[in-house]
């Protein structure tokens, strides 16, 4: 069972996973449309740092759990190791409201705080561990596909923008992806903060 609040990202996941046997509905992660103690496993990755309330996320995580079963989530670290920062950092020098964006999405990567939100939703035996991935493109050009194609937070921001705002930042994080690529692909480190817990 996937669920999202984004009805084009469910449409998608629909499609790769109908051959899986998987279902996919709309919902809020703080308030799931399912019974208690209905699952065995929750995961949520890179998912709960977009929650208003993260902390009632987890809430509900729990009540929707059968005792002994397990929760693994994973949200962003850093902003120099997000994947979309120079996007963001290039948007608010147009559109002020996005400078703390990429800390706000990264907030929840102190250890101490989140096994602190664990915790308090009831979940006990909670471990921790920081992974670091490479996430590649093909090109500089494949990356800012995604970018302009208004894909997450940052092509949704990206796609607010003026037509003279949008050139200027794309030439922006273009120039500063330039020297990046190696043999034309482009990759980037991205740490996250895993954690997991039992009901």
């Amino acid at each position: 069972m996937g669920a999202d609040l984004s009805v084009p990202m469910l449409a998608r996941a629909r499609d790769r996973l109908a051959a899986r046997g998987a279902w996919v509905v709309a919902a809020d992660g703080q308030a799931l449309p399912f019974r208690p103690g209905r699952f065995d496993v929750i995961l949520c990755q890179l998912g709960l740092m977009f929650f208003p309330s993260p902390a009632s996320g987890l809430t509900e995580f729990h009540r929707v759990l059968r005792a002994g079963g397990r929760v693994a989530v994973c949200v962003l670290t850093r902003p120099d190791r997000m994947l979309y920062a120079r996007v963001f950092t290039a948007i608010a020098r147009h559109r002020a409201t996005h400078a703390g964006t990429p800390a706000r999405l990264c907030s929840l990567g102190d250890p101490a705080r989140l096994e602190a939100l664990l915790s308090g939703a009831g979940f006990g035996n909670v471990s921790l561990g920081r992974e670091t991935r490479e996430v590649g493109f093909p090109s500089a050009a494949d990356y800012w596909a995604v970018v302009e194609a208004g894909a997450g937070l940052a092509g949704q921001a990206y796609l607010e923008l003026g037509p003279g705002e949008r050139r200027a930042v794309r030439d922006e994080v273009l120039g500063q992806l330039a020297g990046g690529a190696t043999g034309g692909r482009l990759t980037f480190p991205v740490e996250t903060l895993v954690a997991a817990g039992e009901r």
